[in-house]
């Protein structure tokens, strides 16, 4: 039997006594940073206190209200070649992990579980914004370059340290500034990106700093690089002399870092403001803690004015 379809608007048209559910739902809040990670920050009554790194008042929230953004994880419809399931990718790390937190790093002597670890943290670190703000700035760039070649000419691209070489026709037909297209683009890399980021992580010294009682804070941008003794100009998460920073609780921090010993040592806290302060620079919004501290405060404080400073005076680079 034949059917009549209808839209929204003519069914409540026709008829006006019946509410009619919106066709599109609400794009879904889909975290960057998990919420059982941030909830080893929490109070007794599950809040975090956090404190906006504009030198806002802090304020204590549910980690469900931050670090979120709506429909971060949702490509364009239809597009093939990329999963559609990653908050179920993301939610398989989180399960295995949060019943072992953060005890699990304490085994990370162990090269399996440090390899598992090294590949949770690659997850952390592509999942965030940051990674596909890196990809629309590398789409404009390659953009940039095309728009000012023939269409034969070939460019070259070192991508993982392997050179390619593309057309300048190829870049202008599939490169974009569009947010659903590098949305989709970051989607569509992202778990091909994770395997040799992991491995990159596991090659270098772990260093477990910890305290015994709450020292640390994190923030809305947790695994976080520093030029460290590092000169040059560009670098990244395998350049030496850098340093890779992980809060793991109130009572553990992770530094990646050359000049460790071993591949693998636990570190007793001797200067918590050095940690927190790193911290604070790196953040993106807001950090996070487990009480209200004037200390870290002022630290947030300071290191407004020394960015004002350093604006002023034409530098850029922070002392890490």
């Amino acid at each position: 039997m034949p059917h009549r379809s209808f839209n929204v608007s003519q069914l409540q048209n026709a008829y006006p006594w019946i509410k009619v559910a919106a066709v599109a739902s609400k794009p879904k809040l889909h975290h960057y940073v998990p919420q059982f990670y941030l909830r080893q920050w929490c109070d007794a009554d599950g809040k975090l206190v956090v404190y906006p790194v504009d030198g806002g008042k802090p304020f204590r929230t549910n980690p469900k209200n931050v670090a979120a953004e709506c429909g971060l994880y949702t490509p364009i419809p239809g597009v093939e070649d990329v999963r559609h399931d990653h908050e179920q990718w993301f939610a398989g790390w989180e399960g295995i992990y949060s019943n072992k937190w953060p005890d699990i790093f304490d085994r990370a002597e162990n090269p399996d579980t440090r390899h598992n670890l090294a590949r949770f943290l690659a997850t952390l670190l592509l999942r965030h914004p940051t990674s596909r703000e890196i990809v629309c700035a590398i789409n404009r760039r390659l953009l940039a370059m095309a728009s000012n070649a023939q269409n034969h000419e070939r460019v070259s691209i070192l991508r993982h340290q392997v050179s390619v070489r593309v057309s300048a026709a190829e870049i202008l037909e599939f490169a974009s500034t569009d947010p659903d297209a590098v949305r989709t683009d970051w989607l569509r890399q992202m778990p091909t990106l994770a395997p040799s980021l992991a491995d990159l992580l596991f090659s270098r010294r772990w260093g477990v700093i910890f305290a015994r009682a709450p020292a640390f804070i994190t923030s809305d941008n947790p695994v976080f690089l520093d030029r460290g003794c590092y000169k040059g100009e560009k670098f990244g998460m395998g350049t030496p002399g850098t340093l890779i920073s992980f809060p793991i609780s109130p009572t553990r921090f992770l530094l990646i870092a050359d000049e460790w010993q071993h591949p693998f040592m636990h570190y007793r806290l001797e200067d918590a403001q050095v940690f927190m302060r790193r911290v604070v620079r790196k953040a993106h919004r807001f950090v996070f803690s487990s009480h209200e501290s004037a200390e870290l405060v002022d630290i947030i404080s300071s290191i407004r004015q020394e960015t004002k400073n350093r604006s002023a005076n034409g530098t850029s680079t922070a002392p890490d």
